[in-house]
């Protein structure tokens, strides 16, 4: 997932009218773009930190489109209740 997503860009690539993403969006718990996306984003790093113990909180951060580590560990500990290190672990106990 890369940084600098727009809604045009999320549009067109879902083969969709900007207009019928946001009207989708209204459906959704998330209701807007920003915060869908960033929804998308901390699901997939939870994916990554679930499956790749050994890849750094910044690779993931990276790759999953945070402009920065920092913001990516206020994000996911905001959504999730746990720093990613913690979520990490949990999962690798298999209690997420």
């Amino acid at each position: 997932m890369r940084n600098g997503i727009t809604i045009q860009t999320a549009a067109n690539e879902m083969h969709v009218s900007r207009h019928q993403l946001t009207v989708w969006l209204k459906t959704t718990e998330q209701e807007l773009f920003n915060p869908w996306l960033t929804h998308l984003r901390i699901e997939e790093a939870k994916l990554m930190l679930k499956d790749h113990h050994e890849w750094s909180n910044d690779h993931i951060a990276e790759a999953c489109g945070f402009s920065s580590r920092s913001y990516f560990h206020t994000v996911f500990r905001k959504q999730t209740g746990l720093t990613p290190s913690q979520y990490a672990e949990h999962a690798s106990r298999g209690s997420v």
